[in-house]
């Protein structure tokens, strides 16, 4: 090949790729089934030509855009929404009959490519709504009308909705219409962009949809994912409402996803990071803090100092008087101020004291204490515990019992 050759193949090409382009400006041409807001640029007899945003202008027929009095109500610089029929190097023909009124032709088209279609629901009837579209009646169950479970009908009358056509006989006599599907068809083409989008270690910002006993759902953008109630605090969570209420904007960090079945794993106390990693940063040996009793053993009490961060206070550090039980000093719940006595956060272990935290008491001696017994006891001058010992023992047993010896003596001289 030459190399004018080549050249021409280039810019032939180039030409070609720059013509698609020219259809959205942005370099993603217009498709047909499109929904596009077009501006009125010119009104004529039988046509009205508009600027689609891309260098190819769109034409509609103006008959289509007549109110229901026949009338032409739109004026120049208007904007309008129409679909995109078709198109080619020159033009791109719209239509407003996906969205108003038009022929059953026009109806088949929308069935058979699967394009929404604007209705008004006009009135509740006996399983479901009467809906306009494009001036025909249609029919759309109540179980079609919406995603989730309708409770209250009449909200719906009145409003105008896009739906896809199911159904289509007798040349437009009976229509049946859903607007279910459209949502899930949009839905699960957002669930598989967003997916497709975002990777397991992600950090994103969600609001807070709905609580369950089991954990929350959070809304990320069109997309639910679930927080397990383990994985909303470091603290221990008993329900999700003690820590979050629905319309809340939380950070979460995406823990797994499951392509297949759409659902999202997150975790909120993952994206604050674990508080054991940056102790040593917060508190220090010797710091005195305030803390709350989280459960008591036998051999002392748990208390913690920050979300996620407990620490034992040993049952000999609960007080200077003596604790038989750990429950004779505190309860759960309690709220008391601790010193902390040593850290480890390779172990997660944080030593505490509550009576480093108190007065140390005066000395007092005790009650029972006598003097007479602690020199009997010394061992000064000899005398002590073993000279009381060996005066002890110069008592003989003659001296024990001689009294009684002789008291029976003199009662039985035999």
């Amino acid at each position: 090949m030459t190399d004018q050759a080549q050249n021409t193949g280039e810019n032939e090409q180039s030409f070609a790729e720059l013509f698609e382009a020219s259809y959205a400006g942005q370099g993603e041409p217009l498709n047909v089934g499109d929904k596009i807001s077009a501006r009125i640029i010119s009104i004529g007899a039988e046509n009205v030509y508009f600027d689609t945003g891309t260098k190819v202008d769109g034409v509609a027929d103006k008959k289509e855009l007549l109110d229901a009095e026949g009338n032409f109500p739109h004026k120049e610089g208007e904007s309008i929404d129409l679909y995109v029929v078709s198109k080619t190097r020159s033009e791109i023909v719209l239509s407003r009959a996906l969205a108003g009124a038009g022929g059953y032709e026009m109806l088949q088209n929308a069935k058979d490519a699967g394009l929404p279609v604007d209705g008004r629901v006009k009135e509740t009837c006996k399983g479901g709504f009467s809906v306009e579209i494009m001036g025909r009646r249609a029919f759309c169950p109540v179980s079609q009308i919406d995603a989730r479970f309708v409770e209250d009908t009449e909200a719906y009358v009145g409003n105008t909705y896009p739906f896809l056509i199911s159904k289509l006989e007798e040349r437009g006599r009976n229509i049946v219409v859903t607007r279910r599907a459209l949502i899930e068809r949009e839905r699960q083409a957002a669930t598989e962009e967003f997916l497709s989008a975002i990777k397991p270690g992600e950090e994103i910002e969600g609001t807070v949809v709905r609580l369950t006993d089991f954990g929350a759902f959070v809304d990320l953008g069109g997309l639910d994912g679930l927080v397990h109630v383990s994985e909303i605090s470091w603290s221990r969570v008993n329900h999700p409402s003690e820590v979050l209420s629905e319309g809340q904007t939380v950070k979460v960090k995406i823990l797994g996803l499951d392509q297949d079945r759409g659902r999202i794993s997150l975790s909120i106390k993952q994206a604050e990071g674990d508080p054991w990693s940056r102790i040593d940063k917060t508190f220090a040996a010797g710091q005195v803090v305030d803390g709350k009793v989280m459960r008591t053993a036998g051999f002392g009490a748990f208390v913690e100092i920050a979300p996620g961060i407990e620490g034992l206070v040993h049952i000999s550090q609960l007080s200077y008087d003596r604790v038989e039980k750990t429950e004779d000093a505190v309860s759960p719940g309690d709220e008391v101020k601790v010193k902390i006595l040593s850290i480890s956060p390779e172990d997660h272990r944080v030593s505490l004291s509550i009576k480093e935290t108190m007065e140390r008491p005066a000395f007092t001696p005790r009650d029972d204490f006598r003097p007479e017994r602690s020199e009997r006891r010394g061992g000064g001058g000899g005398g002590g515990r073993s000279q009381g010992y060996r005066e002890e023992s110069k008592v003989t047993l003659g001296d024990m019992f001689g009294a009684l010896l002789k008291d029976k003596e003199e009662k039985d001289p035999e």
